[in-house]
């Protein structure tokens, strides 16, 4: 899943291919069987302002992110305001813009990612968009945040994760990381298998993705850009 990102994301660990299995960190989360994201989700209420119209629809205002006040990600947002206002106008008149899900963070990810050029930044949230729509990852998105999705039940799963064991682990910081045991690694005999790749892509997919909501949710526990 295509997501605008200055730095960090998932870290991956891998193991040394001396034993035939080795399990993940005992101090660190597992979560092939059970989603961890299983905190509620913050959904922003829009406020209409006083003094209008009943009969007049006033545009409501972008949800600002909850992030502790003085943090990296607060000074981010502070800086880069004017640029995110600017791609703001050009994104929001796409169909697909939800302005309860695209909030200020979600919009810095990708101008930071675009050498703070809102009009690039925002040409390349719209192909998002799009891709998102066309495989249904939005869809995908709200059920691993609301654990209704887990990665055993990701398209894909029996066929890859025999040959290809990825664990999702979550530090105490709630930063995710990718956990590949190399020594029960066989992409080979994965690839010899009809609809392979289809099926990585898309398992892979909704992996990214379960990483992606993690980083966002300790972006804006602790405030910095993971």
């Amino acid at each position: 899943f295509p997501r605008g990102s200055q730095e960090g994301g998932p870290r991956a660990a891998t193991d040394a291919p001396a034993r035939r299995s080795v399990p993940p960190p005992a101090a660190m989360l597992a979560c092939c069987g059970r989603s961890p994201l299983s905190e509620p989700r913050l959904d922003a209420v829009a406020v209409e302002p006083m003094g209008r119209s009943r009969h007049q629809l006033a545009e409501p205002a972008p949800r600002s992110p909850s992030v502790p006040a003085g943090s990296e990600v607060a000074r981010l947002l502070a800086l880069h305001a004017e640029r995110i206002s600017e791609m703001r106008d050009f994104v929001k008149k796409h169909p697909r813009y939800d302005i309860d899900v695209h909030d200020d963070l979600h919009l810095l990810r990708f101008l930071l990612s675009h050498r703070l050029r809102p009009a690039a930044a925002a040409r390349a949230m719209a192909a998002a968009l799009e891709w998102r729509a066309a495989e249904g990852i939005d869809e995908a998105s709200r059920r691993i945040a609301a654990g209704d999705l887990t990665q055993k039940d990701f398209v894909g799963h029996a066929m890859v994760f025999p040959h290809l064991p990825m664990h999702v682990l979550v530090t105490a910081e709630g930063q995710p990381v990718l956990f590949v045991s190399l020594a029960e690694t066989d992409f080979a005999a994965l690839m010899q298998q009809a609809g392979a790749l289809e099926a990585y892509c898309k398992y892979h997919y909704l992996l990214t993705e379960m990483c992606a909501l993690l980083c966002d949710r300790a972006t804006r526990r602790t405030g910095r850009l993971v």
